[in-house]
Formats: structure tokens, sequence, C-alpha cells
């Protein structure tokens, strides 16, 4: 056992949970980046995430949700371009930085930019 260095057992599960979260965290942030390159490849420019206008109870489609995004010109898709904020003090996100399909959110109120 000459050479070998024996940690202390609460040492090495604190660096193996640490690696754990943290490629948890790298893994979920890189599939989302591919769903999202995937949805914005169907619509008209790079880097944009089309949700259906009509989604219900997601961030997109909320009211309260504060994130760079557009109707398109036949009402049927929000564009989205980044993550954005909660601004619903009733929601469990309030003051969190969500993504535009987080959800489902019984607090969701509809987007009044996309009409009835």
């Amino acid at each position: 056992m000459a050479g070998k260095t024996k940690l202390n057992p609460s040492v090495a599960q604190t660096g193996r949970r640490k690696f754990i979260a943290t490629t948890a965290v790298l893994a979920g942030a890189a599939l989302g980046g591919v769903a999202m390159t995937a949805t914005a490849q169907k619509g008209a420019q790079k880097g944009v995430l089309l949700i259906a206008s009509e989604s219900e109870n997601i961030c997109a489609t909320c009211q309260f949700w504060g994130a760079k995004r557009r109707i398109s010109r036949d009402g049927k898709h929000v564009a989205v371009k980044s993550l954005g904020w909660c601004n619903n003090r009733k929601s469990p996100n309030f003051g969190n930085i969500t993504g535009p399909q987080t959800g489902p959110m019984k607090v969701w109120e509809k987007w009044e930019a996309i009409g009835s």
C-alpha cells in the first residue's frame, strides 16, 4: 500500500456528490441545447425555439414569464430566444430562471399578447 493515500470517507463522499451533481447539470444543459436546436431548425431562425401558442401551463405562454419572446405573424407560435424568469408571486418558481417549456404550472395565466 505504499504510495496510495487513503481519503477520509467524508471527503471522498463529498467529491463524488459534487461530481455527480456537476455531471447531471452538464448533461441536462447539453440535452436541453440539442432539443432547442432541433426545434429551432424547424423554425425560421437558428437559435429560436418555437412553442405552439395554444400550449398551456408552460412558461413560454404565461403572462408572468420574463424573456425575449414574440408571437409569429400567424399567431400560432411563440418564438423564444432565451431563458426567462418567473414573476408570478404565486408560483413556486417565483424569481427563478426557467426555460420556456418549464411546467406544468397550476398558477399559469395566458400571455395577453397571444390573444383569445
